[in-house]
């Protein structure tokens, strides 16, 4: 399973999400296939830290990138959603993958200067990941603070990677998600007690569980190679998700 393959998934279980919100009447099989595109995108942003965190005109160039897509995006996810041009209720989930980014810069910049203090980079690093999943939270970016939590376990899980044998990364990646879908849990209970959370985690499991268990197929088997190079793909891979929320509002808006 190659990056290219996983570019490929996470558009088209997009696409099939937002399809199904929109014109199938919110169709539960179809929601459960677009549980995937979040998951394997945040997956890549990790990965693409994972390059590119030696690599600093790159790594610049990426998070500017990052930004202004986020930045752009917003319409488009308001139109969309809210039928407005925009709208402060929920931000987009570019947000969110920005500001796992912006952790996994933040957290490896301290790590490497304080190489030889690990008992205070550690504690540092866990403050700086907290403080951006806070801002994802109060943002009411897509997915949250569970969104942001996801890329750092997810670049975790990419530094161990190459040790590990098949079943154990599948195991690894089940552990990542299981993590991951408690904390979301959590947000889907407003942030309430233990009781809210398990509430919130049954009531979540009846519609959209199998969407989520289900990436741990394509991540488990992922090979780490770029597999098909084409740089008119990867421009489309990029603007992907506010172009198809410009199309989608479109159709919506000429039925």
């Amino acid at each position: 399973m190659t990056v290219f393959i996983l570019k490929i998934i996470a558009m088209l279980t997009m696409a099939v999400d937002h399809i199904g919100f929109a014109f199938v009447d919110d169709n539960i099989v179809m929601r459960n296939i677009g549980r995937m595109a979040f998951i394997i995108y945040a997956f890549l942003m990790a990965e693409s830290y994972y390059h590119l965190k030696d690599k600093p005109d790159r790594l610049k160039s990426h998070i500017i990138k990052l930004a202004v897509l986020s930045f752009v995006s917003e319409i488009p996810f308001d139109l969309f959603e809210f039928q407005k041009w925009y709208c402060f209720e929920d931000q987009n989930v570019i947000i969110t993958l920005f500001l796992g980014f912006v952790a996994l810069i933040l957290s490896g910049k301290l790590c490497e200067k304080l190489a030889d203090k690990k008992f205070i980079a550690i504690p540092l690093c866990i403050i700086i990941c907290g403080l951006d999943a806070y801002i994802a939270a109060k943002l009411n970016s897509n997915y949250g603070h569970a969104g942001v939590l996801l890329v750092i376990l997810f670049y975790l899980y990419l530094r161990k990677m190459e040790d590990m044998n098949i079943p154990i990364r599948f195991l690894a990646i089940a552990l990542v998600l299981a993590v991951y879908l408690v904390s979301l849990f959590w947000r889907y209970a407003d942030y309430g007690s233990i009781r809210e959370t398990i509430r919130a985690g049954i009531n979540f499991s009846k519609g959209y569980l199998y969407g989520n268990v289900a990436t741990i197929i394509p991540l488990g088997l992922y090979n780490r190679k770029l597999g098909f190079k084409n740089r008119a793909f990867n421009i489309c891979y990029s603007i992907f998700y506010p172009v198809q929320y410009l199309l989608l509002s479109l159709i919506v808006f000429l039925k």
